[in-house]
């Protein structure tokens, strides 16, 4: 099978599984709550949950990839989805709808984005850039196809048929997909002491490693409160600021929109840019979005500029943060690092939905002022890291 048709096949596999995980309480959360009486806390605390599974397995999950094993792991992914969203459509209390959840966090940590990524670069080192970034294009239509999805499901069915659906997706598309389109574990053709050479050998010298994670693990730790906490508060914190609900409603659409435009226009770039340019652009682009609800807020036209140039910069910045760990840590050890760099991610974007509304109650200045300081010191420290790393690989040790 051609490459480019394996990479559409596991992006349209990574939106099916983001819509049977992430978008699911969105959609479904409502008729959950109406019939089981679990509080909107519990109901939209399985994302929360799921997300911290996901930080704990990171790590372990990242020396299991870099063995080889994305295969494994992606049809295992498929069926433990499968049970835990038969487990969630079961529920009747707050034990089994956990336990759903729980199941849906190894799902994601074995599954979704980080090991399709080293899957790609395990396959096609050297195509690797455009791969990833043509995938993050389907995945990155992921909540346009997820909500209107999910939302006719419901037309037809209640909401626990819904998850059986989703369920059986996963085990009979998703699985099977997997199993027939990638590569089978490759075989250690190396001693370990041989495998250590070819890591020292890539990226970063073994020095810097330890001093580039924490910037690397702090500025994106800083970026995942914005992306993952921004998104569902947008539409609120535009109607606070006084702009009518239909408006709102319309600039928050083009979020979507505006990351995949960004990344074609990486894409476009191509080999002409570095990884490390992409990710400095992102990063001026975040402090700037904010500045038009700062001068202008309570307007359309404000609100819309702050989703396009927030938009594009949460659009860049996804494609750094999976392929500039490429750049640092080598394709042999890209999984160990990037699960490692995960734990302090994936807690950050736990606790992002919670941390913006409670600044919420504060008032919608607060929000921007917030988004305004993150920003600012997500871009600092992204800069800090380009002109170190760059430095370091230009004339460090090897």
């Amino acid at each position: 099978m051609r490459f480019p048709i394996i990479v559409v096949l596991l992006g349209v596999m990574q939106v099916i599984g983001w819509a049977a995980s992430f978008y699911l309480p969105a959609t479904l959360g409502p008729a959950i709550i109406a019939e089981t009486g679990l509080s909107s806390e519990v109901v939209y605390g399985g994302l929360t949950l799921m997300v911290l599974i996901v930080a704990i397995l990171s790590p372990t999950v990242g020396k299991f990839l870099d063995r080889g094993y994305a295969r494994p792991a992606l049809v295992a992914s498929a069926a433990m989805a499968a049970v835990g969203l038969a487990l969630i459509g079961f529920s009747q209390g707050i034990i089994s709808y956990a336990a759903g959840w729980v199941f849906l966090g190894f799902t994601n940590a074995l599954g979704l984005s980080g090991t399709v990524n080293v899957a790609l670069i395990r396959m096609a080192p050297e195509r690797a850039r455009a791969a990833i970034t043509w995938l993050s294009l389907v995945t990155g239509l992921a909540s346009t196809v997820a909500f209107p999805m999910t939302a006719l499901l419901l037309e037809f069915m209640d909401w626990r048929h819904v998850c059986f659906t989703f369920a059986a997706m996963q085990l009979f598309i998703c699985l099977p997909t997997y199993w027939l389109i990638l590569p089978e574990t490759e075989p250690a053709t190396t001693t370990a002491s041989a495998h250590a050479q070819i890591q020292q050998s890539e990226g970063l010298p073994e020095f810097a490693r330890r001093r580039v994670f924490w910037l690397f693990a702090i500025a994106f730790a800083l970026n995942g409160l914005l992306a993952w906490g921004i998104p569902v508060y947008m539409i609120h914190l535009f109607e606070t600021q006084g702009v009518d609900h239909h408006y709102a409603v319309l600039a928050a659409s083009f979020f979507g929109a505006s990351q995949v435009v960004a990344r074609i226009v990486d894409s476009v770039r191509g080999r002409r840019s570095s990884i490390v340019s992409t990710a400095v652009i992102g990063a001026v682009l975040l402090p700037l979005s904010a500045v038009p609800l700062l001068v202008a807020g309570g307007t359309f036209t404000a609100s819309l500029m702050f989703v396009m140039l927030y938009g594009a910069g949460v659009g860049l910045l996804s494609i750094a943060r999976t392929l500039w760990p490429l750049i640092l840590y080598g394709r042999s050890s890209y999984g160990t690092w990037v699960g490692r760099l995960g734990v302090p991610m994936q807690i950050a974007n736990a606790v992002a939905p919670v941390t913006i509304a409670s600044l919420g109650r504060a008032g919608p200045l607060v929000v921007v002022l917030f988004i305004l300081l993150t920003a600012i010191a997500t871009s600092t420290l992204v800069l800090m890291l380009a002109r170190y790393s760059t430095r370091v690989l230009a004339t460090g040790p090897r």
